[in-house]
């Protein structure tokens, strides 16, 4: 690696609590050619002389110190003419390096020259230094973006705003001299508006993975940028506003056909004042999720009008007329009073939502304290019941019986059984067509086998008659599903265990499943309690249905036997309905525990859904009733069938979205709480129908996509070594 300079800028503004471990931070990177540039804003703390000290101690620190305060971009803009170094780097006071930060940046920037900045992921710390990824998880998906093209991240700047920390950035100080510093004007988002330049001049590029720790504690009042604030909210959308107007009025000819030609409405503009019509519809019709970007088109438009010639180049090429553009000024464009009443509205929402959390917070603190108990008295129940078995096969009617079930064992007549416990019986139609597809697995691949279902319901008053049903050489399996976890743990996983401790000579095989223990003493104790039991069975076969799951579970278990394997309702045939498909678009969103998202937020999932179909229907996979097996196959195909013939699928119900992948149905899918549906799309990201979004923002664009993308039908083609696999693992 060549060792090119870097100038670490650091502006700093009393921030003395934190400033000696953010240099510390730079300091001890792995690559070592560095200068870091303090530059102290006019502080009144103990700043300056925590500065001298630490240059005193490392001659790679060089203090700038300013006569008054004058902001952050001012700091910066005299940092980067102060700078000696090929490449800039930025940290805020407060936040961390870590060690190979820097050497992982230069290493991509040096290989891909054309390059105009690299970001990194970040974490979210607080004042203590304590990682608050989960406590601010809304605060921490922006920061967690894929990589894009130019073109997609000037779309997504736009539509979304900023979703890159500034802290996180190097990029090579000659881009500066192509696109102009830091805006002075602009008290907040400066680091937006200077993406939005870089992104029009060179690619950007994000390395995926955290190497900054970013400070997050909004009750700071030192910190340089609190995005918190009501104050800088309005800031902030006035900026956003700003920047995007220079955007438009520093793109060249060139740059705007490039980028945005897509979205013309005459694709053969090419003149200055027919590209200059194509900016205002741009403003006025593309974002329309941003309206505050209106008022910019109309200005542009309004221009148009008074050059020669305007007024018969946007009628005879864009059919806009002077009375359309008269129209427009009916609507609210400076200042929408009703707007601004229902901003304060939803504050006020906002802060109830918050005390209802705090509430279900205490609540599930105390439901916390109460599982305890009652995991007590199960492991009292276990205890019990491995004494009741005991007894059973000490039992007089155990041993006379024992040489019929020798002989029985032995009879060519019986098929060999593979008894699940428990399948389902409950009103999830995911979990049922997870077991109307190990049936299916099973015709296709161990014909001979007889399947014995003992359901959630029964499984107590059948555990007796299974006792004496299982032979030697019949396998015991549990379905796939979410079941291994403290969530669930008085349905599934309950009689896992017991099934697993009461048949220690026979096969078991478990069906491909999430896994997931919550952080609290409940889950954790629950995790070893599982640990235990499974890896005492001498024969027990584990698969996981997802990669995190996988590796959580190799960490968790040291004798149980583990594979990686799909969510076997993929395994599935196509499912195609004969119906063309119709103009409803259907949403399927959980509101049980393992939601993701905010109350309320299925109205705005509805509002954006209604702009792409004539009529949206609300539906779920879960029925509030017990399914039986004689009417599981037509409760599920008739949901098949729904979705099947629905022009779209919004959902963040994990068999939604392959109940979406079956039937060839287009589908943007949103996580669950512990990362399940994110998962489970890896083993499908190809199929060109289906998008997966972290937020309401990006619920269009994915749309977008999906509605245009080709639906093939679909095949398990490519998942089918992962399926053999499964099938290797069954001794027979």
């Amino acid at each position: 690696m060549a060792n090119e300079l870097i100038s670490v800028l650091l502006p700093n503004f009393n921030g003395s609590a934190h400033l000696k471990e953010t240099i510390e931070s730079v300091l001890c990177q792995t690559y070592e050619n560095l200068e870091l540039i303090v530059i102290d804003d006019g502080s009144t703390d103990s700043s300056p002389q925590i500065i001298r000290s630490m240059r005193e101690k490392d001659g790679r620190v060089r203090p700038v110190f300013l006569d008054k305060n004058r902001h952050i971009c001012y700091a910066l803009n005299r940092g980067l003419k102060e700078a000696k170094g090929r490449f800039i780097a930025r940290i805020d006071c407060g936040d961390q390096f870590y060690p190979d930060k820097l050497a992982l940046q230069m290493e991509y920037l040096l290989q891909h020259p054309e390059c105009g900045a690299c970001f990194t992921l970040v974490d979210l710390i607080d004042g203590k230094g304590t990682v608050i990824n989960d406590k601010e998880k809304i605060v921490y998906q922006r920061y967690q973006q894929p990589n894009r093209t130019q073109t997609q991240w000037l779309y997504y700047f736009i539509h979304c705003g900023n979703c890159l920390a500034h802290p996180s950035v190097v990029f090579p100080k000659s881009i500066i001299d192509r696109v102009g510093p830091y805006d002075m004007a602009m008290m907040q988002g400066e680091d937006f508006d200077l993406w939005m330049r870089i992104a029009l001049e060179a690619p950007l590029h994000i390395i995926e993975k955290p190497l900054l720790a970013c400070l997050w504690d909004t009750g700071n009042p030192d910190k340089i940028s609190d995005e918190a604030k009501d104050s800088n909210m309005t800031r902030f959308f006035n900026i956003r506003v700003e920047a995007v107007e220079k955007l438009f009025d520093h793109i060249t000819d060139q740059q705007l056909i490039r980028f945005f030609q897509q979205e013309f409405r005459n694709s053969g503009s090419s003149s200055p004042l027919e590209l200059e019509c194509e900016k205002g519809f741009l403003l006025l019709n593309c974002f329309q999720d941003c309206p505050y970007f209106h008022y910019l088109g109309f200005k542009r438009l309004a221009r148009v009008v008074n050059q020669p010639g305007g007024v018969e180049l946007l009628e005879d090429k864009f059919g806009f007329s002077l009375h359309d553009l008269y129209a427009l000024n009916m609507e609210h464009m400076y200042f929408d009073s009703v707007a601004f009443n229902d901003q304060a509205q939803k504050n006020q929402e906002l802060a109830s939502l918050k005390r209802q959390l705090e509430d279900q917070a205490r609540q599930r603190q105390h439901e916390a304290a109460l599982r305890t108990n009652e995991n007590a008295l199960l492991q009292n129940t276990i205890i019990a019941k491995n004494h009741e078995l005991a007894a059973i096969r000490e039992s007089t009617s155990w041993r006379v019986t024992a040489p019929i079930r020798k002989l029985r064992s032995r009879s060519p007549e019986r098929r060999p059984v593979i008894y699940f416990v428990p399948s389902s019986d409950y009103g999830n139609l995911g979990d049922h067509k997870i077991m109307m597809e190990i049936r299916h697995f099973f015709r296709c691949y161990f014909p001979k086998f007889e399947v014995r279902e003992i359901s959630c319901r029964h499984y107590e008053e059948k555990r007796q008659e299974l006792l004496c049903q299982v032979q030697n050489g019949d396998i015991l399996a549990a379905p796939g599903g979410g079941s291994i976890g403290d969530v669930y743990l008085p349905y599934g996983e309950k009689y896992m265990r017991d099934m697993i401790q009461c048949f220690p000579n026979n096969q078991i095989i478990i069906f491909p499943q999430s896994l997931f223990y919550t952080k609290s003493e409940l889950g954790e104790a629950e995790r070893k309690n599982t640990a235990a039991i499974f890896d005492s069975h001498p024969d027990l076969t584990l698969a996981l249905r997802d990669q995190n799951a996988y590796q959580e579970a190799k960490k968790m278990f040291r004798r149980t036997k583990l594979m990686l394997i799909p969510d076997i309702v993929l395994f599935s045939d196509p499912y195609l309905t004969k119906a063309p498909r119709s103009e409803t678009g259907l949403l399927m969103i959980r509101s049980d525990g393992e939601t993701s998202h905010p109350q309320g937020w299925n109205q705005e999932l509805e509002e954006i859904c209604g702009k792409y179909a004539k009529k949206i229907i609300s539906t779920d996979t879960q029925k509030n009733y017990f399914i039986d097996l004689e009417n599981r196959e037509t409760e599920v195909n008739a949901v098949l069938e729904q979705i099947s013939a629905s022009k779209f699928l919004v959902t963040d119900r994990l068999h939604g979205m392959i109940f979406a992948a079956i039937t060839s149905t287009p589908c943007v899918a949103f996580d669950n709480v512990y990362g399940k549906v994110f998962a489970q799309y890896q083993w499908i990201r190809d199929l060109p129908y289906l998008e997966i979004a972290e937020n309401p923002e990006q619920l269009s664009d994915k749309l977008d996509r999906v509605l245009k993308a080709q639906t093939p039908v679909y095949t398990r083609k490519p998942l089918e070594d992962k399926y053999s696999e499964l099938a290797n693992a069954f001794r027979v």
